[in-house]
């Protein structure tokens, strides 16, 4: 995590972190419905522990998002733990209480299989190929690749008539 000592996410990134919880809250409702946890405001924490302050490009932004909590949160999943993760308004208390040990694993395991699709996405070369990763990830919603079979551009052809002179103009 890259954000400055002292400052909250949304300051420390200049208006990019709000963008980027959003999106992480989407992907997470497109995910999937069960377990229930981790939502809401256990998101906005686990985002803000684990983005890059620095990155302003949604879709990178998404793909680091997405490494950051596997690097930071994947061996707790993996041993069965869940963190202890603070309200930094109540530092003693755990914005993870709610979380299961088994629902925090499939949580982790969703947010793996989103990386592995994120990356492909980010990578690929190819608009339509690439839109349809993301698609996959944020649901029918996420809009299309602009079609290139659209009409060239041709002029009409009738005869173009200038434009008639208001009065007052020689």
């Amino acid at each position: 995590m890259t954000v400055l000592p002292g400052l909250p996410p949304r300051t420390a990134s200049g208006g990019y972190f709000v963008p980027l919880v959003k999106m992480f809250k989407w992907w997470r409702k497109q995910a999937y419905s069960s377990p229930e946890y981790p939502k809401g405001y256990t998101l906005e924490r686990i985002a803000g522990e684990t983005f890059d302050s620095k990155a302003r490009d949604q879709a990178a932004g998404f793909v680091g998002l997405l490494r950051g909590i596997v690097a930071k949160f994947g061996a707790h999943a993996q041993l069965g733990l869940v963190p202890n993760l603070s309200d930094p308004g109540v530092p003693t208390h755990n914005v993870l209480h709610r979380v299961t040990a088994s629902d925090f694993k499939t949580f982790i395991d969703r947010v793996k299989a989103a990386l592995q699709v994120a990356e492909a996405a980010l990578a690929s070369t190819d608009k339509a190929e690439s839109v349809e990763r993301w698609k996959s990830l944020f649901g029918a919603k996420f809009p299309s690749a602009p079609s290139i079979a659209k009409a060239a551009a041709a002029f009409p052809n009738t005869a173009v008539r200038p434009p008639n002179r208001p009065a007052g103009f020689a």
